[in-house]
């Protein structure tokens, strides 16, 4: 059911109304007095902060395991600074697998777009639940790679300090 349940509100997200949404909020902050606004977002979020990163004016994109359909945005027309974070075992072929990663990446790179990919060995796809014990049992029921405990946390801090760069 958790897997019906997830891919039904991936396949129905409509994401140009979701980036017209962001691209609201980026406007929002602006407005009341952010100077520099920063996306992050996991799995179909992961694949919307890419969209965010090249439609919505953030000024630093931070998405993990989640690549967007090509309809939706090119990762290679990004010009904003773009920190991504995936796991090695993540087995969601096309959507957030190593390979599907590297292809991505090395387009973005190709183009000139800052980018860079870290890629975690011990982990599988929604690694950043391993913060939490609750977070765990989710991993283990989506059939993935439960990451090592200091994998989830290195991810945090390099995040951290990405946007600390690009938004301080």
């Amino acid at each position: 059911m958790l897997g019906y349940r997830r891919s039904w509100l991936m396949n129905n997200l409509d994401f140009k109304a979701a980036v017209g949404e962001v691209t609201d909020a980026v406007k929002y902050l602006r407005s009341s007095g952010s100077s520099k606004v920063g996306c992050v977002g996991f799995c179909m979020g992961g694949a919307l902060t890419f969209a965010a990163a090249q439609h919505a004016g953030v000024d630093c994109a931070a998405p993990f395991y989640g690549i967007p359909d090509p309809a939706i945005c090119d990762p290679a027309s990004i010009k904003v600074p773009v920190q991504a974070h995936f796991g090695e075992k993540d087995t969601m072929k096309g959507f957030s697998d190593p390979e599907s990663i590297h292809k991505v990446v090395d387009k973005m790179k190709a183009a000139g777009v800052p980018v860079e990919l870290f890629m975690y060995p011990g982990s599988g796809h929604a690694f950043m639940n391993g913060l939490t014990e609750q977070g765990r049992a989710k991993i283990k029921e989506i059939g993935q790679a439960e990451p090592p405990e200091s994998e989830p946390k290195e991810a945090f801090d390099r995040l951290i300090a990405f946007f600390k760069q690009h938004l301080a």
